[in-house]
């Protein structure tokens, strides 16, 4: 496809970008939101602290692991295009809210060991694109990972 074909579709990189993130963050194209997906659902079925960290990470991870090669493009492009730091800028946004959501219900059941909004910013900071990066790049695996994020979320932020 020509470099012209691609802007006339999508108009900017930043545009393109956002079109296969969208794909790659849910696993499909299907018209169904992240939050409706049967990973956020396990998160918000859980019965315990535990059982939260570790469907959290496994959420955590499947979205890594499917959109982190895109990321890896993004996070290198970063400060190069305006266009794509806002778009950077608006995912990290998104992140949050997500993470808001998960953390507001972990508080109302009592889970939480820290204040909300301290908790909230430490699990958008370990759930960054550039954490899994790192992880990728000691080599770690994909279990590695989530059983990292699973024993820190129990070891900052949850009740035993």
């Amino acid at each position: 496809m020509s470099q012209e074909t691609v802007y006339k579709t999508f108009g900017t990189k930043a545009a393109l970008l956002k079109a296969v993130h969208d794909v790659a963050m849910a696993g499909d194209d299907e018209p169904v939101s992240v939050a409706d997906r049967p990973a956020a659902q396990r998160v918000r079925a859980a019965a315990n602290p535990e059982e939260g960290a570790a469907a959290y990470a496994a959420m955590a991870r499947e979205i890594s692991e499917r959109a982190g090669p895109l990321m890896r493009v993004m996070l290198a492009s970063r400060g190069g295009d305006a266009d794509l730091e806002a778009y950077a800028a608006t995912l990290d946004e998104q992140r949050l809210i997500g993470t808001t959501i998960h953390i507001g219900r972990w508080a109302e059941r009592g889970w939480l060991r820290t204040d909300p909004t301290h908790a909230r910013d430490v699990v958008w900071m370990l759930i960054s694109p550039a954490v899994h990066e790192m992880t990728v790049a000691r080599g770690w695996s994909g279990d590695d990972y989530e059983s990292w994020l699973t024993e820190t979320l129990r070891a900052l932020i949850l009740r035993p």
